[in-house]
């Protein structure tokens, strides 16, 4: 569109993409100079991919998860996990086209989710699953632009205590394991208590991970297979309650489960105790009290970052507090030492 000005100059003010592409607005001495200018402006949609419009993408983001999960997700160990969240995320969202997906969508969507009593820590997981979905996506080409959520801060979580079990609390939880009606959950927690293993770890051992003075844990929260030595009485105790057959198998199972599922029981056990623990660290506690021990006793923490299956030191230091001598330095090593 021309437009003569009370200046007496000429505006151009055109969309050579038509509505809703880009606009383009120019002055003009003369009308010669004016048409020349919007005829070049028109021309140039044809000749220049710069001046056309990007292409949308009006793919719904339940086809975005889709496409990660045929391209990557089901080759992760818990893949079909995530995939099963990132769909539930999306139409919780309501299942938006891709390119007017922004980061409101998700804010929005994270304090209503919060506001129903999910906790800050699973709002976390559930940003750095769909975070990583759309990083993943680029790298495969099939995402340009980039990640919407990338620059959303995580919420901050108060650290939470560890607690661990003294030596007499061992023993009370022992006897009421003992007590219980089923025949695993004491010889699991023996086994967590011996190498800190995780509960699942423990309870999905198969009779190929007992080797020769060695537990052998596979299908970790990390991924890694890890081996760990025990003592010639426990691998006896384990081997005795093998014998015992106290495990369903189905024919042809040449590798069967040396242990049944003692979760519940586990927590019975816990309740009859009236032990105090932190939320979320049921089983756990176990764990805690290998690496509490571990550390106390002056255990490295570089092996004890092994043993556990840690991928990130800083969650093996979270046990360093304990070491003997921790921080002994800071007496002998601060300035005024020198003042005698």
């Amino acid at each position: 569109m021309l437009k003569k000005l009370n200046t007496n100059q000429w505006l151009v003010d055109v969309q050579p993409t038509g509505r809703g592409g880009k606009r383009f607005r120019k002055k003009f001495s003369t009308q010669a100079e004016a048409k020349n200018w919007e005829a070049w402006a028109k021309n140039q949609v044809t000749q220049d991919q710069a001046w056309q419009p990007e292409r949308r993408d009006l793919r719904r983001l339940t086809y975005l998860v889709q496409v990660w999960w045929q391209a990557h997700g089901k080759s992760l160990r818990s893949g079909e996990d995530t995939k099963a969240r990132l769909l539930a995320m999306s139409l919780a969202m309501g299942d938006p086209v891709v390119d007017q997906f922004k980061v409101q969508i998700f804010t929005k969507y994270r304090h209503d989710r919060i506001e129903a009593g999910i906790t800050a820590n699973n709002m976390n997981r559930e940003h750095a699953y769909l975070r990583a979905m759309f990083n993943e996506l680029r790298r495969l080409g099939e995402w340009k632009n980039d990640n919407p959520i990338e620059g959303l801060r995580q919420f901050k979580i108060k650290k939470k205590e560890l607690a661990w079990l003294t030596t007499s609390q061992i023993k009370h939880l022992f006897v009421e394991l003992e007590n219980s009606s089923n025949p695993h959950a004491l010889m699991i927690s023996k086994i967590c208590l011996s190498t800190g293993a995780r509960w699942s770890e423990a309870q999905n051992l198969r009779h190929s991970h007992l080797k020769k003075g060695h537990l052998v844990f596979a299908g970790t929260k990390s991924g890694e297979v890890r081996e760990i030595k025990i003592t010639n009485a426990l691998e006896l105790e384990i081997r005795a309650h093998i014998k015992k057959g106290l495990v369903e198998t189905t024919e042809g199972d040449k590798n069967p489960r040396i242990f049944s599922t003692a979760y519940d029981a586990f927590r019975s056990a816990i309740k009859r105790t009236d032990f105090h623990l932190p939320d979320g660290q049921l089983s756990h506690v176990l764990r805690h009290t290998f690496a509490s021990s571990f550390v106390q006793k002056g255990g490295s923490l570089s092996v004890l970052q092994r043993i556990m299956g840690h991928s990130d030191i800083r969650i093996t230091m979270r046990y360093a507090h304990l070491a003997p001598g921790h921080l002994d330095e800071a007496m002998v090593l601060n300035p005024l030492v020198d003042f005698g």
